[in-house]
């Protein structure tokens, strides 16, 4: 092992991931997922809507949790989902330079496809969004997770860690 690699080595068990000890439940579609416990939670009652709640530091990092009703294969559904998300932020939200820039299928142990964006806001932020995405029977969930740019580096790691931690019951 060169200098290096035990280095980097080193690096990895000295520096842990995020204290995710904050749990959020979603009872009727049998969902549990851990977040960063310095962060708050909402769940939402609206009947029918697709919003079933989320995770947040401020208004400006966090993650929404969402269930569609779809008979789309992922495929599908990801390319309806990334055409129309980018529709609602250039129209309704007002952004511009909005940049879509991968899609990840399931890989190395990971059971969700991501899709990943750069967005700029009316006032100029630039925010990175990421989506998760878990084919269900009948159903998509997906978390959608919204970073400053300036604050990518301190925060988007976390929103790996809490789609890792997503059990379906």
């Amino acid at each position: 092992m060169s200098f290096r690699q035990c280095f980097i080595f080193i690096m990895i068990l000295i520096l842990p991931g995020p204290l995710l000890a904050a749990q959020f439940s979603i009872p009727n579609h049998n969902i549990t997922l851990t977040y960063p416990d310095d962060w708050q939670s909402n769940t939402s009652h609206e009947k029918g809507s697709l919003v079933l709640g989320g995770v947040n530091l401020n208004k400006q990092t966090g993650l929404q949790f969402r269930m569609y009703h779809t008979k789309m294969t992922i495929e599908n559904f990801i390319d309806w989902y990334v055409k129309d998300y980018i529709k609602q932020m250039e129209g309704h939200w007002q952004g511009s330079d909005m940049e879509f820039t991968q899609i990840t299928k399931p890989n190395l142990g990971k059971t969700y496809y991501t899709t990943s964006f750069t967005y700029k806001q009316r006032d100029g932020t630039v925010y990175i969004i990421h989506h998760y995405f878990w084919p269900l029977a009948g159903k998509i969930f997906v978390i959608l997770g919204g970073v400053p740019e300036t604050e990518q580096l301190q925060h988007e790691l976390k929103f790996d860690y809490v789609a890792q931690s997503v059990r379906f019951h």
